[in-house]
C-alpha cells in the first residue's frame, strides 16, 4: 500500500516532484533571459508586453541569438558604453557569448528530458540512447532522445545545470547594471 502512495498514474512522485522543478528553474531563465534582453533594448518598464510577443513569436534558441546579437551592437555603440576599452568589451562580448553557449546546452539538455519518453511500465524504465544531429543556429548540435524514463539522478543534473546558469547570467547582469554599462 506504501507504494502507491508514492507513485502517480504509476509515476514514481519523486521524478515528477523533480521534473517540475527542472519546468520551474526554466522558467525562472526565461524570465532572466527577458528582463536581460528588455535591459538591453532599454525598455526595462516593458517587460510584461515584451516577454509575452518575444514568448510566442520566437523559440528560446532564437531569443538567445538575438540577445548575443543585441549586446555585440550595444556594446559598440559609445553612446551606450562610454566607460569601457575595446578590451572590456570583447571580454564582455565573449563572456556573454559563452554564457548564452551554456543556456542553450540547457535547454536541450531540458528537451531531452521532458520529451524522452515516459512510461510508468518498469521494463521502459530501462535507458537506452540514440543520438541525433539536428541543425540549430547555423551548427551541428547533437542530440540525445532517451528512450525509457529518465532517472532520478539524470533530472537532478538539468536542473542544476539550468539554475547555474539563470544565476550567472543574473550576475553578469548586474554586473553590467552596477558599472551602468548599459
Amino acid at each position: 500500500m506504501a507504494a502507491q502512495k508514492d507513485t502517480l498514474h504509476g509515476f514514481p512522485t519523486e521524478l515528477l516532484q523533480q521534473l517540475g522543478l527542472v519546468i520551474a528553474l526554466f522558467s525562472a531563465l526565461e524570465d532572466e533571459l527577458n528582463h536581460f534582453t528588455c535591459q538591453l533594448i532599454g525598455k526595462p518598464d516593458d517587460l510584461g508586453s515584451l516577454t509575452l510577443i518575444m514568448s510566442n513569436a520566437i523559440g528560446f534558441n532564437e531569443r538567445v541569438s538575438l540577445v548575443v546579437e543585441a549586446f555585440r551592437m550595444r556594446i559598440q555603440d559609445p553612446k551606450n558604453v562610454k566607460t569601457l576599452t575595446d578590451e572590456e568589451r570583447t571580454d564582455l562580448a565573449l563572456r556573454l557569448e559563452k554564457l548564452m553557449d551554456r543556456a542553450d546546452r540547457a535547454n536541450s539538455k531540458r528537451n531531452e528530458l521532458v520529451h524522452s519518453r515516459w512510461s510508468p511500465h518498469p521494463l521502459a524504465r530501462r535507458r537506452s540512447e540514440v543520438v541525433l544531429t539536428r541543425k540549430r543556429n547555423r551548427r551541428d548540435h547533437p542530440g540525445q532522445l532517451f528512450v525509457g524514463t529518465p532517472t532520478a539522478k539524470e533530472i537532478a543534473q538539468v536542473a542544476d545545470q539550468i539554475e547555474r546558469v539563470r544565476a550567472e547570467l543574473k550576475r553578469f547582469r548586474d554586473e553590467l547594471g552596477a558599472r551602468r554599462t548599459l
